[in-house]
């Protein structure tokens, strides 16, 4: 999974992505219906040094095989740090500044954070606060990897 993943984000295999999602569509409940996926936004940054936003591209790939679903854009990236060599505390107080609402929460859609890879926790974390604190009040997380 490590090569898979590092293969797509790094070396920009697109292609990847479609079996990531197959992969990570076998683990997710089946019972999961109407949900709106929402990526962790990716740094401009890396998004033109890799030509594509990764997990945007996971997320309308992931949207493709379940009826019903959508992507929805909720959160946005603030600011520009890179978390990847941070260590615990960098990553979590960078994570915290990090997201932003770009629009009202709907109460009544079921979310699903989807993120490429759990390192720390941080960013997923900060997420999931900031969406638990505008009201959402049901929440699912999905990764496809966990890095330690």
């Amino acid at each position: 999974m490590k090569d898979l993943v590092e293969d797509y984000k790094y070396q920009a295999i697109r292609r990847l992505a479609k079996t990531l999602v197959e992969m990570l569509d076998e683990i997710l409940p089946k019972e999961l219906s109407k949900v709106s996926v929402v990526p962790l936004p990716t740094i401009g940054r890396h998004i033109r040094e890799r030509g594509f936003d990764h997990t945007k591209l996971l997320a309308k790939e992931l949207v493709k095989r379940r009826k019903g679903w959508e992507v929805c854009k909720v959160i946005y990236r603030e600011d520009k740090a890179v978390q990847v060599g941070s260590d615990v505390g960098t990553r979590k107080r960078q994570a915290k500044a990090a997201y932003k609402l770009s629009e009202k929460i709907n109460t009544e859609k079921k979310y699903l954070l989807l993120d490429d890879v759990w390192t720390t926790g941080a960013s997923m974390e900060s997420a999931i606060s900031l969406m638990q604190k505008a009201g959402c009040k049901d929440l699912v997380a999905a990764v496809l990897a966990i890095s330690r």
